[in-house]
């Protein structure tokens, strides 16, 4: 257990590197992750149940092939899904609150 002492210490540590140090390479590829996982939490369970339901168990290499097939599949529809569902009503509803609270 880290010491009270230390813990402010620690939160200011997080705060810096988060908000001053730039790994531009890597900061995008969370952002992108981040983004992403909207859309693959709201479609992930009707991927996953009707998947495995046709999985042949009893063979590792299908099992293996069909998980791999999934996850891309669920990447590249969870992208389309980003880009020409989620963005779009993102910005909108951002320019109806601005409108709406606009001074």
């Amino acid at each position: 257990m880290l010491s009270r002492g230390l813990s402010p210490f620690l939160a200011y540590l997080v705060f810096y590197t988060a908000r001053y140090v730039q790994v531009n390479r890597r900061k995008n590829l969370l952002i992108g992750l981040g983004d992403l996982s909207y859309p693959i939490y709201l479609i992930h369970w009707t991927f996953f149940s009707k998947m495995f339901g046709k999985i042949n168990w009893n063979s590792w290499l299908m099992y293996g092939i069909t998980v791999v097939y999934m996850v891309v599949f669920l990447l590249f529809f969870s992208y389309g899904l980003l880009k020409w569902y989620d963005q779009p009503v993102r910005a909108a509803v951002r320019r109806g609150l601005t409108r709406l609270f606009r001074p």
